[in-house]
């Protein structure tokens, strides 16, 4: 029988997987991906959320990053 194991993430750890996950929307190759991976940085910063791992501030900003940057990368794109 397995043992269940609940992993918390460090700050360090979580603050690389939000910065690879914005990275995601600056590298998207088009419009469509821009939007899909702004749409999976909301959800992942959503999940840290809802996992009591952001405080409502935090996960404010970082989805304000995250529209900044798909709006940046948009307009990049000429969209």
């Amino acid at each position: 029988m397995g043992v269940a194991r609940i992993e918390v993430m460090g700050d360090e750890q979580r603050q690389v997987r939000i910065m690879t996950v914005l990275q995601l929307i600056i590298n998207a190759p088009d419009a469509m991906r821009v939007r899909a991976a702004a749409a999976y940085a909301h959800g992942y910063i959503d999940g840290l959320f809802d996992e009591g791992q952001l405080s409502v501030q935090s996960a404010q900003d970082m989805k304000w990053v995250a529209q900044m940057r798909r709006d940046k990368r948009l307009s990049d794109l000429s969209i």
